[in-house]
């Protein structure tokens, strides 16, 4: 259920987020230069796919690539203990990244 619900969310977010896009794409072909939209099907169609390609796109981030990011930086900037004292490493340790 909170992967649906993540859906969800993340679909409503997108919405809001490109439909001001889709706004000025149409206003602009309606008022400047004066033509009626044409395939108005397909046209619905294509903005129905972009919005859940890119909901399904920014709930795999969500899901998997952004707690691997959390975990790596962690890690990264995690203390190291020798004897029971924090210890900082040193910056010559991270080389590699």
């Amino acid at each position: 259920m909170h992967t649906l619900g993540a859906i969800a969310t993340t679909i409503l977010g997108t919405i809001v987020d490109v439909l001001p896009i889709t706004c000025i794409v149409v206003l602009f072909q309606m008022a400047v230069l004066r033509q009626k939209l044409p395939n108005i099907r397909r046209l619905v169609t294509g903005f129905v796919y972009v919005l859940i390609g890119l909901s399904l796109f920014l709930v795999g981030l969500e899901q998997a690539l952004f707690p691997i990011g959390r975990l790596m930086a962690a890690q990264l900037t995690d203390l190291q203990t020798v004897l029971g004292e924090s210890v900082a490493p040193h910056w010559s340790e991270y080389y590699w990244v």
